[in-house]
């Protein structure tokens, strides 16, 4: 490990962020935001309400919601400080390549979301 820094994410810190962002992503498909909202950090929940919550997926990243498929890439994490970044990438609707990154926090519940990027048109699918 280097000192001061992150480092790549080893299989079972990515795997515990992916199936976080997985779950929370699969909640978004089903309109369970309350459940969605579990998948956020502590901290982003007592700043932000469920309603803000779902405001702020609403507004600005509902194509998210209509995702079916998550490519996960670049996954970095500060073990010190218990926060990782990681790229995302999916298709919405069979056409736009969307990517964004997420900011995760290690709980005592496991790896949750602590924010994201605003999403990003990158290309464009099959």
């Amino acid at each position: 490990m280097t000192e001061g820094g992150p480092i790549a994410c080893d299989a079972n810190v990515q795997g515990g962020i992916e199936s976080t962002v997985n779950a929370q992503t699969s909640a978004f498909a089903r309109d369970d935001f309350e459940l969605a909202y579990s998948f956020a950090s502590p901290s982003f929940r007592s700043n932000v309400t469920l309603e803000g919550f779902v405001g702020i997926i609403a507004g600005s990243y509902g194509p998210l919601i209509e995702s079916s498929k998550l490519i996960f890439n670049d996954c970095l994490v500060d073990s010190e400080s218990g926060l990782a970044l990681i790229d995302v990438r999916f298709l919405q609707a069979g056409n736009d390549v969307y990517a964004l990154r997420y900011l995760m926090i290690e709980a005592m519940d496991g790896w949750r979301v602590q924010g994201a990027s605003n999403l990003q048109v990158v290309g464009e699918g099959a």
